[in-house]
């Protein structure tokens, strides 16, 4: 694990956004992109990257390789690649939003909400959003988070995304933005082949033992090795369920969590 964390802090800690093997791969494939304008002139650049190169990944974004408190987190959830959509870079014009990702990479995170994404500070980022809407659903009956709290020792909605926050973890294949993601490319890159490894070395025999481990959009997109993962213990979300995927509580994924966060007391 400290193999893996430490690629990425070496390659924040000198002020580097992607690492120089991964820089020139993509510039032979003409797939990296750079900008060095400000944010008034952003959106002319972005929709020529979306329209043109979205492929294409961000060398002027700070890379999000992991999100939350990875050494003790229970929870793991492995994704593709951060989104481009046009507004992380004005997000990140936000010195305290930038530093906080930053933290988060050297591990220096807020120990109230090691997930940041679960922060109300962080409430108008698409982060909070994105991941809010996976744990609390508008239907009361559906949200894990207010079954949480009925069935646990927490006071409020508030309280038990703290707990939770302190629990789970994002894991991105490709720490990179990009508009679109291409596995042909990916898969070449080192900061893959790190995550890739890390999966295979260490969240797969954590799972195995009872931890929980999600891998977004199926394997298809990730070729990482499953042959000695126990499947009963690993949920494979395919591509086409992704963007309507939630943790509801009346869905095997979150009966899944609410057991396994109610057997080993950890609310």
């Amino acid at each position: 694990m400290n193999e893996y964390i430490n690629y990425f802090k070496n390659l924040v800690n000198q002020q580097k956004n992607i690492s120089n093997y991964d820089a020139n791969f993509l510039k032979e494939k003409n797939c990296i992109d750079s900008y060095t304008g400000d944010a008034k002139n952003y959106n002319a650049h972005f929709k020529i990257i979306k329209n043109n190169y979205p492929y294409s990944f961000s060398d002027y974004l700070v890379p999000e390789p992991f999100a939350g408190d990875i050494i003790n987190a229970k929870i793991f959830c492995v994704m593709l690649n951060p989104a481009l959509k046009g507004n992380e870079f004005i997000e990140q014009q936000d010195i305290s939003f930038k530093n906080m990702l930053l933290n988060n990479i050297n591990q220096n995170y807020d120990s109230d909400y090691p997930f940041w994404p679960l922060n109300p500070r962080f409430s108008n980022h698409d982060g909070f959003k994105y991941w809010n809407k996976k744990f609390d659903q508008k239907e009361e009956k559906k949200s894990l988070i207010r079954k949480l709290m009925k069935e646990t020792n927490s006071s409020s909605v508030d309280d038990v995304k703290k707990k939770i926050s302190k629990l789970f973890t994002t894991i991105e294949l490709v720490p990179y933005h990009s508009c679109n993601y291409k596995h042909s490319i990916a898969k070449e890159l080192e900061a893959f082949n790190q995550t890739k490894k890390f999966i295979e070395e260490c969240l797969i025999p954590r799972a195995n033992k009872g931890e929980i481990l999600l891998i977004f959009r199926g394997n298809k997109d990730n070729n990482i090795d499953l042959s000695k993962a126990d499947m009963s213990k690993i949920v494979v979300v395919e591509p086409k369920s992704v963007q309507s995927f939630t943790f509801s509580c009346e869905k095997n994924v979150g009966s899944k969590i609410i057991e396994y966060i109610k057997k080993n007391k950890l609310m």
